[in-house]
């Protein structure tokens, strides 16, 4: 008898108290796969032509070409060619202007997958 009392004051609600927190810790959590759905990829041997809006040469390579392109609330795609390190900064990507999408030996092609809405707020261009 003691036994199902305590059953009933002490067991009962923990798991109401276990479900509640499972509810809130599901319904709050943001969905990560859904943030890193779009992955970045640089694509050898082509190049977006026309679009330039900056030139820099102080990247090592198309990483750091990337992140040069991150302040730049109009930057969209990079070039990047590796002879003499020179980074191009893109105000359009492939998908914008396929028409001006082409093979160019020495250059890669990387589009710029985040859009800056705020200082405080980076959302993936494709989830815009």
């Amino acid at each position: 008898m003691f036994l199902c009392c305590f059953c009933q004051v002490f067991w009962r609600p923990s798991i109401k108290m276990v479900g509640l927190m499972f509810l809130i810790v599901v319904f709050s959590t943001p969905s990560v796969p859904q943030q890193c759905s779009r992955a970045v990829r640089s694509i050898k041997g082509m190049y977006l032509s026309g679009h330039v809006m900056l030139n820099g040469s102080g990247a090592d390579g198309v990483g750091d070409c990337l992140i040069d392109c991150s302040p730049h609330p109009r930057c969209k795609s990079i070039n990047f060619r590796f002879k003499d390190l020179l980074c191009e900064l893109n105000e359009a990507d492939r998908h914008t202007h396929p028409w001006n999408y082409s093979f160019r030996e020495g250059h890669t092609y990387s589009d710029y997958p985040f859009k800056v809405i705020s200082p405080l707020r980076v959302v993936a261009r494709d989830k815009l």
